[in-house]
């Protein structure tokens, strides 16, 4: 009979877990919304491109990193970074580039499909998700062919040793234009007059050379475009550097500009053909890279200014540059505090070392310069922090520090502090716990490292001290034993649906539901339990309130260790044999983790535990012996004394 009914409640438990199981599978991880502005639906010509966008928005509380399945023609530009369901930047825009000439003769009907990430970055297939029919992508390839070109600027103008960049618009049949500089061949009439730039990064940039006129062209198969580039031999006369004297805060840029004057009265702006220096690169950098020519970086704070100076041939021309204190920003943690499970798996399945994330988050509206971080002691071997440095966070940006656990525990909280240049200082604290690791007030017995990697683990502690080595489960207001009472809810079989004992059984043993009680599971939940146990005893025992120190559960009420939310555990928080085996136990608990583990041998003897004996409540109760043999459960009468040890949840 009995084993007829662990066969039904084993398969009802199956069929639950598979219905959720099918539930949960049903249920996208995250979801697309089309930007209205870059639409799914979209006709590229066989030599164009496009943008489709999308937002995706996490409906999970884990992490993702998303990329798509190859598709031809389809790529994605970066990887889609999605915190938790809740949290800022849960959502992410995902921009597609469609190029034509890669796209199927078809087009394309359906996807992106969007999949987590694998470890070296590929789309695991198993976990991927694509917009609905409506919102999938609708690619077709138009027949729109190039019309025209229009070479711009049409006429300019340049003094010889100087440049002038020139743009490609094509114009097609659909009425379509595009910018075409990048693709198109260029070219000029007479190389030495002046030459034009096919070089990736620099097409279409005119170098003039000699005085004279050169025809620039712009060429993409049979369609062309001109433009005209007259070169003069005036002579540079000066330069004049602007702005005129800027002040710059440490950490930030400054363009400058640099305007030839010309012997024929021209001006020309050259600020890409001078060569630019600083009278003290320690103080302010000044780049003379392409695309930033003339880009002046405040370094070091200084109290005279410095010189930046533009030079082309024997002429040259400065101005003054002065670096001052950053204006003072303020930078916040976003948490105060991160504990973490060690790496431990191989000898305990729950101490997976999940890497977790700091956000020191500029809150202010200047940059923070030059944030780097110290730690009070070296994390335990095995262990890390990324990256190096913060460096400078711009107003209202973020830096993210990730703490990678390994095998080995700190002994101690690690301070972590963090500071600018123009900032406060910030000091979250570093915890990397093992089972038996001391932490707020007691040996840590109970991890849980699927907490979201943006916070902290959970789980819980044994005070480090019996409460009492000899104590009755239930009193009077004389500290005697009352006599026996049920307390609602708190039996082995009860649970949060269906309390037990409660006002209908057991019979001759049923329990009144006081305001305060709940419904408790009773042989896993012990803060539910004593919660229960100490409403009775506080208020509605004979003679209420009974003092604290005349029951276990009260033991547990009061305040140790500098915390105030310790409760007598239920017997399986405690050990296992009526609670699973030592190979398989309910739940993580004191005697696997406290004195199995390692061989700990942390705790010894007997203890009361915070559930009642399902067949007599009234005047029975579990209690654990611990032993490090494997320890034994079993129940007793309320009036008998034993050891009290407290545990808590963090």
């Amino acid at each position: 009979m009995k084993s007829r009914m662990f066969i039904n409640k084993l398969l009802t438990g199956v069929v639950a877990f598979l219905m959720m199981a099918v539930a949960y599978a049903g249920t996208p991880l995250w979801t697309f919304t089309p930007d209205p502005q870059f639409p799914p639906k979209v006709s590229v010509s066989s030599t164009g491109t496009a943008t489709v966008k999308y937002t995706v928005t996490n409906k999970s509380k884990k992490k993702h990193t998303l990329v798509i399945q190859p598709q031809e023609g389809v790529s994605q530009t970066q990887p889609c970074q999605l915190e938790p369901k809740g949290s800022s930047n849960s959502s992410c825009t995902l921009t597609l580039t469609i190029t034509g000439s890669a796209l199927p003769s078809h087009g394309i009907s359906g996807g992106p499909v969007l999949c987590q990430t694998n470890p070296d970055g590929t789309p695991n297939p198993s976990q991927c998700y694509q917009p609905s029919l409506a919102n999938s992508l609708n690619i077709t390839i138009s027949t729109a062919t190039l019309v025209s070109l229009t070479v711009n600027p049409p006429n300019a103008q340049v003094v010889q040793g100087t440049t002038q960049q020139f743009t490609a618009m094509g114009i097609f049949s659909d009425a379509s234009s595009r910018d075409l500089t990048s693709s198109v061949t260029w070219s000029s009439s007479n190389n030495s007059i002046a030459t034009v730039s096919n070089t990736s990064g620099s097409n279409g940039l005119a170098n003039g050379i000699t005085s004279g006129t050169a025809t620039i062209t712009a060429i993409s198969g049979s369609v062309s475009g001109t433009a005209y580039l007259n070169v003069t031999n005036a002579t540079l006369v000066s330069i004049a550097v602007t702005p005129a004297n800027p002040s710059i805060s440490q950490g930030t840029t400054k363009q400058f500009i640099a305007t030839g004057a010309y012997s024929d009265g021209t001006m020309q702006n050259i600020t890409s053909s001078v060569t630019w220096s600083s009278s003290n690169n320690s103080i302010a950098t000044i780049s003379n890279a392409p695309g930033s020519n003339g880009l002046a970086t405040g370094v070091s704070v200084s109290s005279t200014a410095i010189t930046i100076t533009a030079t082309m041939g024997a002429v040259s021309g400065n101005t003054g540059l002065t670096v001052v204190a950053a204006p003072l920003t303020t930078l916040t943690s976003s948490i105060t505090s991160l504990t973490l499970s060690v790496n431990d798996s191989t000898n305990a399945a729950a101490l997976t070392g999940t890497p977790r994330r700091i956000f020191i988050i500029n809150s202010g509206f200047s940059p923070a310069i030059n944030v780097t971080y110290s730690l009070s002691s070296a994390l335990p071997m095995g262990s890390s922090i990324s990256p190096l440095e913060c460096g400078d966070i711009p107003a209202r940006g973020t830096c993210e520090l990730t703490i990678t656990p390994g095998s080995m525990p700190t002994v101690a909280s690690i301070t972590l502090t963090v500071s600018g240049g123009n900032t406060n200082t910030l000091t979250p604290q570093i915890n990397i716990l093992t089972y038996a690791s001391v932490y707020q007030g007691g040996y840590v017995f109970s991890v849980d490292d699927t907490t979201p990697d943006t916070g902290s683990i959970s789980g819980k502690v044994a005070s480090l001290v019996d409460q009492a080595s000899s104590i009755i489960w239930s009193s009077n207001s004389s500290g005697t034993y009352d006599g026996g009472i049920s307390i609602w809810g708190i039996a082995d079989n009860s649970t949060a649906t269906s309390p037990s004992p409660n006002a209908t059984s057991p019979v001759g043993q049923t329990a009144t539901q006081y305001t305060g009680q709940l419904n408790c599971a009773g042989k896993t939940d012990g803060s539910c339990d004593t919660n229960n146990i100490y409403v009775y005893y506080q208020n509605d025992a004979t003679n209420a309130p009974i003092n604290l120190s005349y029951y276990a559960a009260g033991l547990c009420k009061e305040a140790i260790n500098g915390y105030a939310d310790w409760y007598l555990p239920a017997i399986c928080e405690m050990g296992y044999g009526f609670c699973g085996f030592s190979t398989n136990p309910t739940l993580q608990n004191m005697q696997s983790n406290l004195v199995d583990f390692n061989n700990l041998h942390l705790l010894s003897g007997s203890y009361w535990s915070s559930t009642e004996f399902s067949s007599i409540p009234q005047t029975g109760a579990f209690l654990q012996i611990f032993n490090f043999s494997g320890g034994t459960q079993r129940g007793d009468f309320k009036n008998v004394h034993y050891g009290v040890r407290c545990v808590r949840g963090f």
